[in-house]
């Protein structure tokens, strides 16, 4: 069961990731102009208040693919090592930011997705935790 589980959670890790670079360089910061993004939550990421914190959502979820990969992989070097690239997408996104005209970089936004990528780990290990606990 396990080993069937990791092309899915590999294929999730690459999209998300994909899917990261896509919208950390492309020309405008703004959500509300790619028409698949949902309507309210395009609104909510463009407002001022959110352009720093909006970072950690979709390392959340790279997180927990991250998380779940790591596990399922039964490899602490392997989970060790994929943390801390992912660490480092959130570094390279942000400088990559720096050669892009009309965008920024900022430290504010690679704390942030290093938060949304430990929040998706924890999360990932606090329920194996309590699922071993639960089966004891």
């Amino acid at each position: 069961m396990r080993s069937s589980l990791i092309p899915l959670f590999a294929t999730c890790l690459v999209f998300g990731t994909l899917l990261c670079l896509y919208l950390a360089w492309r020309p405008s910061p703004f959500l509300s102009e790619l028409g698949w993004m949902p309507e309210g939550f395009a609104r909510w990421a463009d407002a001022a208040a959110q352009s720093n914190s909006r970072t950690a959502i979709p390392f959340f979820g790279l997180g927990l693919m991250g998380g779940v990969l790591g596990l399922v992989m039964r490899d602490r070097r392997f989970a060790w090592v994929l943390f801390a690239g992912l660490m480092g997408l959130s570094l390279l996104l942000e400088l990559g930011q720096l050669l892009l005209p009309g965008r920024h970089a900022t430290v504010d936004d690679v704390l942030w997705g290093w938060l949304g990528l430990c929040g998706g780990w924890l999360l990932v290990l606090l329920a194996k935790w309590v699922w071993d606990w639960k089966s004891n």
